[in-house]
Parts: structure tokens; C-alpha cells; sequence
């Protein structure tokens, strides 16, 4: 009985080839989940440590320009456009920037709505118009604080 009890022993100190298996798949297992935990960690503090947030939609400035009138080309009579617009910008620091530099972009305007025809001042010109002036104004290297987020046109009348 004695040497019953020695190979028992043994045979407890050796795991079996089954057991090493198991124990191997199940620190793979861990393995991977500690993998998969990390990732989501990194992720998440990425999306929500960049210093590259979208800016808040519900905060704002609008800035309003006064009242401009233009010819009208190419009509056969003399018609002319009367139109107010207005800027939705993110910050204040922006329309210091129009601010400064306003005369800059009422030419700017001058051209864009002087440029227009009659045919192409209906509806779908206007949505059209107030895209052009988003992207005009937008694309001016005196704006580094932000940019216009949308054109509003509070006064458009066509007339003698």
C-alpha cells in the first residue's frame, strides 16, 4: 500500500497532457480579454482626450450685415437686387475678425450678389447663393478663429 500511495502522488504533481491544454487555452483566453479591454480603454480616451472637438452646434453668434443693393447683369431692364444677410458663426472671436475686416467682406458680397443673374435668383439660386457666399467667405485667410457655420438671407427683393 505504501507504493500506491508514492505513484499517486506523483501522478498528482504531473498534470496530464489534457490539463496542460486547459490551462494553456485558458491563458490565451486571458490573455485576450485583457487584449480587448486595453483596446477599448485606448480608444475611448482617444475619442474623448482630442484636443479636436466638434464645436458645440447649440452655442453661436450671428453677425448681420446691412441692407446691400446691386445691379442686376444681363436683364433688359434695369432691375436691381436688394438683399440683408446674415452669418451664423461658433464664437465671438470671428466676428471680431468680420469686424475688422468688414469692408473686405462687403465687397465680397458686392460681387457674389452682383454676379448674379435674374434666372438664377430663384429658390434653388438662393440656396445656391448662400452656399457660395459660406464657402467665400470661409475660404478667406482672415478667418482663423472659426468659420461661418451658415448664410442667412433675411431680405431678398428683385426690382426697379
Amino acid at each position: 500500500m505504501p507504493e500506491e500511495d508514492v505513484v499517486d502522488e506523483e501522478q498528482e504533481e504531473e498534470p496530464s497532457g489534457d490539463e496542460k491544454k486547459k490551462s494553456g487555452n485558458l491563458f490565451i483566453i486571458i490573455i485576450g480579454i485583457v487584449f480587448v479591454i486595453g483596446a477599448v480603454f485606448f480608444a475611448y480616451s482617444m475619442m474623448s482626450d482630442d484636443g479636436d472637438e466638434e464645436p458645440d452646434l447649440s452655442k453661436f453668434e450671428m453677425y448681420e450685415f446691412d441692407e446691400m443693393v446691386v445691379n442686376i447683369p444681363n436683364s433688359n431692364f434695369r432691375l436691381n437686387l436688394v438683399a440683408k444677410v446674415s452669418i451664423k458663426v461658433p464664437n465671438q472671436k470671428v466676428i471680431d475678425q468680420i469686424t475688422k475686416h468688414q469692408a473686405m467682406f462687403v465687397d465680397l458680397l458686392n460681387k457674389i450678389l452682383g454676379s448674379k443673374e435674374l434666372k438664377n435668383l430663384g429658390q434653388a439660386g438662393k440656396e445656391e447663393l448662400r452656399g457660395e457666399i459660406r464657402n467665400a467667405f470661409n475660404s478667406r485667410p482672415e478667418l482663423t478663429e472659426g468659420e461661418v457655420m451658415d448664410v442667412y438671407i433675411t431680405n431678398f427683393l428683385v426690382g426697379q
